[in-house]
């Protein structure tokens, strides 16, 4: 188990192995997953937000990184880098022009 103090950033490059893992991110720290879709064993890991943020970047070869159906909920700011594209929401015309799109916490 990992906890992020506050201030602190943890990246984790695509040469890292990781397995049986969680990271607790405490408000004001950072997880980057420098490439989510080179680190292996991050099936294996839990992260809980907890206040931090979380940056996933993704070196794909199609270049389009697909968040359909998908929800996510989080007490700090996400950030999602592709090399291309990401087409996201719950029914995705890729025929549609591209973004920007700005994804919002929904209010209750």
């Amino acid at each position: 188990m990992y906890r992020l103090a506050s201030g602190s950033k943890l990246t984790l490059e695509p040469c890292v192995r990781v397995f049986d893992a969680a990271f607790i991110l405490n408000p004001g720290s950072t997880l980057e997953l420098a490439n989510k879709t080179s680190i292996i064993g991050l099936h294996r890991v839990a992260i809980d937000r907890n206040g931090g943020r979380l940056i996933e970047k993704y070196e794909l070869n199609s270049g389009t990184l697909y968040l359909q159906k998908k929800t996510e909920t989080a007490l700090a700011p996400n950030s999602y880098y592709v090399n291309s594209k990401i087409f996201a929401g719950e029914n995705v015309d890729v025929t549609s022009p591209v973004g920007p799109y700005i994804a919002r916490p929904e209010q209750t």
